[in-house]
């Protein structure tokens, strides 16, 4: 067949460069279409660790990666993961400057187009923000299950909570995005005292936030004052 009878095809818009931080989730969707409506797929070259590249027909990313066909199978002249749109996702771990992902389309008349993108992934040194929205600091009340409300956020991206009750841990949460609520109830009565919740916030890089609400849990009865002609 003469290569000139046939087109090549075309990627949609891809984006390029992008800059994230470390533990930031890189995602791109881009379709891919053919001008001679002939069926295409799509992989990508050196994928970093962790990243995948997945489309609508091929769900788990098994034919994503150039060069590799999926397990157990014979090796196909073309990705069959079209038509796509095809979805690119990496959490990166490190920071890296000049990487570079190619992405390539081919269809069945095996021509091949090919695009790419350019990745640069930051440290992050800032670490999360965490606003208590209950209790109040110095709170003095007769209810025994005194609980804590927060709001939570990070610039780059939130990995994980620790509230600590009196400096034992009550409740470890995971934290994926940039924000995310945090609440706890405490199952049992606490006990009439003083008390202290310490909520530890921590981002993918390290950076770690630390938020503190002291109050007292009063006894609901009390002994009053003796009355004339009453007897205790």
């Amino acid at each position: 067949m003469d290569p000139a009878a046939n087109s090549l095809p075309v990627f949609g818009p891809i984006p390029h460069p992008i800059t994230v931080f470390v533990g930031q989730e890189v995602k791109l969707t881009f379709s891919v279409s053919d001008p001679d409506g002939d069926a295409v797929g799509a992989c990508a070259v050196s994928l970093p660790v962790g990243a995948s590249l997945t489309s609508p027909a091929d769900p788990t990313g098994l034919q994503g990666r150039c060069g590799l066909p999926p397990a157990g199978s014979v090796l196909h002249d073309y990705p069959r993961n079209g038509p796509g749109p095809f979805t690119f996702r990496w959490v990166p771990s490190a920071p890296t400057s000049g990487l570079l992902v190619w992405f390539w389309a081919t269809d069945a008349k095996l021509e091949t187009s090919f695009s790419s993108t350019g990745i640069t992934v930051k440290a992050d040194t800032v670490g999360p923000t965490i606003t208590v929205i209950s209790p109040p600091e110095g709170l003095s009340t007769t209810n025994r299950y005194v609980g804590l409300s927060a709001s939570l956020a990070d610039n780059a991206a939130l990995k994980e909570a620790i509230l600590f009750l009196d400096g034992v841990v009550v409740k470890t949460q995971p934290l994926p995005g940039l924000s995310a609520s945090f609440a706890y109830s405490p199952a049992t009565a606490l006990s009439t005292t003083s008390h202290t919740y310490r909520l530890e916030v921590k981002d993918f890089s390290g950076n770690l936030a630390t938020a503190s609400r002291s109050f007292t849990v009063k006894s609901s009865t009390s002994g009053g004052t003796k009355l004339p002609g009453t007897t205790r």
